[in-house]
């Protein structure tokens, strides 16, 4: 199989023979544009092949290049295939997403109240007199009935439980027992707030004790590479049969790279973070979870699910504590999505005296007009507008 080579980034991909240059690119983590979903029609995937000939323009690149970029080797990432080692050079792109990573939190917003909660136990040792298992000697001694405790939690007790002394720190999201830590760790409960949008993911580390945003970071949504609008994603998610899975791992491994930059700014451990919320717009929530988007795309514009799902971080694959508690927000609509519910909590829209508007201006743009004891909210593709 062909080597794909993008010189100047130091990435490379090993591709059957006869993929495109653009779905190299995605193979190699490249951040290429493919706007138009590699239909040859939006002229962004522009790649120059350093050495090799490219047998003279084709009709698409006539259109979209200039007689100076066909002459220096420029050609569509979207219209060439890899048949042999190839070499390609892309030029770097601009990331626009410093801007929202500068974005400060509200200090007058709501005091956290988290789904996770710690609670430092100090367990009597077993004996001849009391053999009680080592769960239900923990259990009886935290609140609610019917705590349930996943596997990997059981398999770590015992040794976690002697090594510590007895004296532990229980962690519970909901009715679950997700973690038992040695010491009193009640003091370090770390969460995350993403919101991902169909250009720019935005990613907060939150101190779920006092709500402090502990650091912020931003990056280019990675699935631009299969268009840069949500209908070009859907169209990829449920044209081929590995579409779906390749759109998710881009959002995730987005995700997790912004998991370990924030972490290093704030000095915390990925097993300290426990809770994740997520917001995004309906195409976006489906495409995070690896839910079939097909239906959003024809009237009449029918999701998948509306309300808020649950999921263990493991099962995502994000990079945070493997029990952690993954939410993310209700949908509104086929296009209003849990982006748009986040704008209303964190406005508090529906407690406003009087007429009140919301406008969010993204690729997909929203309003939500909040009047009359009522919530309106309507969605448009924004981005062509500007």
């Amino acid at each position: 199989m062909p080597r794909v080579d993008f010189v100047l980034q130091g990435k490379a991909a090993v591709v059957p023979a006869g993929t495109s240059l653009l779905e190299a690119a995605a193979l190699a983590g490249m951040a290429v544009e493919g706007n138009c979903g590699g239909k040859g029609t939006c002229g962004k995937c522009r790649v120059k092949l350093a050495g090799n000939g490219n047998g003279g323009p084709i009709a698409a690149e006539m259109k979209h290049l200039s007689a100076q970029e066909l002459a220096e080797g420029w050609v569509l990432a979207c219209r060439r295939s890899a048949f042999s080692d190839t070499a390609v050079e892309v030029r770097l792109q601009k990331d626009a997403s410093g801007r929202k990573a500068a974005l400060k939190r509200d200090k007058s917003g709501p005091a956290p109240s988290p789904g996770v909660s710690k609670i430092p136990v100090a367990l009597p040792r077993p004996g001849t007199a009391d053999q009680t298992p080592d769960l239900e000697r923990l259990l009886v001694r935290l609140p609610g009935r019917n705590l349930r405790a996943g596997l990997p939690v059981l398999a770590g007790l015992p040794r976690t439980l002697r090594e510590a002394g007895f004296a532990v720190t229980a962690v519970l999201a909901g009715d679950k027992l997700i973690a038992v830590e040695p010491g009193d760790t009640a003091g370090r409960i770390f969460g995350l707030a993403f919101d991902i949008g169909t250009t720019t993911i935005m990613g907060s580390l939150i101190d779920l004790r006092s709500g402090a945003v502990l650091a912020v970071e931003a990056a280019s949504n990675p699935q631009a590479v299969y268009g840069a609008d949500v209908i070009s994603r859907i169209t990829h998610a449920s044209g081929n049969a590995a579409g779906l899975a390749q759109l998710q791992k881009k959002v995730t491994g987005a995700l997790n790279k912004i998991i370990q930059t924030l972490l290093e700014q704030a000095g915390v451990n990925k097993d300290e973070v426990y809770e994740a919320t997520v917001v995004g717009n309906t195409t976006m929530s489906h495409l995070f979870l690896g839910i079939d988007p097909t239906y959003l795309a024809p009237a009449p514009f029918v999701p998948a699910f509306r309300r808020p799902v649950e999921a263990e971080a493991a099962l995502l694959g994000l990079e945070m504590h493997p029990g952690g508690r993954v939410l993310v927000l209700p949908n509104i609509a086929g296009y209003v999505g849990s982006d748009t519910v986040g704008v209303i909590l964190a406005t508090r829209l529906d407690k406003r005296a009087g007429a009140c508007l919301a406008v969010d201006i993204g690729t997909n743009g929203e309003l939500v007009l909040a009047a009359g004891g009522r919530l309106l909210a309507c969605s448009t593709a924004a981005g062509p507008a500007f």
